[in-house]
């Protein structure tokens, strides 16, 4: 039992130290990346809207479903 506290403190450890190394991002840059995400976002959604509408359209139009 002793050998697997040694193992998990040695592991955690190593995690600790690993992630004081990481350069983490600036504020800007999340920011920044948080934006074009949501900007992204908008953008593909209004254009498979646009798509899907325009199959259902398609679809309606030429198989006279909806029509009446």
């Amino acid at each position: 039992m002793l050998g697997l506290y040694k193992q998990a403190r040695g592991f955690l450890l190593s995690v600790f130290a690993e992630v004081k190394r990481v350069e983490w991002p600036k504020r800007g840059e999340v920011i920044f990346n948080s934006i074009i995400v949501f900007v992204l976002a908008v953008v593909f959604s209004i254009f498979f809207l646009v798509v899907d509408q325009t199959i259902i359209f398609l679809l309606r139009w030429g198989l006279g479903y909806g029509y009446e």
